[in-house]
């Protein structure tokens, strides 16, 4: 066997085709999880209307 013939035999399979997917898939779902993460943060804890989440009686102790 060549060295063609090798890379050809890697090339049709099935875990090659795998890897190849999750390497492109993984980082494009994985950055619109945390762009759905962060607008959720954005909604529940950032907007004006929920200013009474940052009201504190007293602050607590820092060391």
């Amino acid at each position: 066997m060549t060295l063609v013939e090798i890379l050809v035999a890697i090339q049709h399979h099935w875990f090659y085709l795998a890897a190849l997917i999750f390497f492109a898939w993984y980082p494009i779902l994985t950055s619109l999880m945390w762009i759905f993460t962060g607008i959720v943060y954005f909604v529940r804890r950032e907007l004006p209307d929920n200013e009474e989440f940052y009201k504190l009686d007293e602050f607590p102790r820092v060391s």
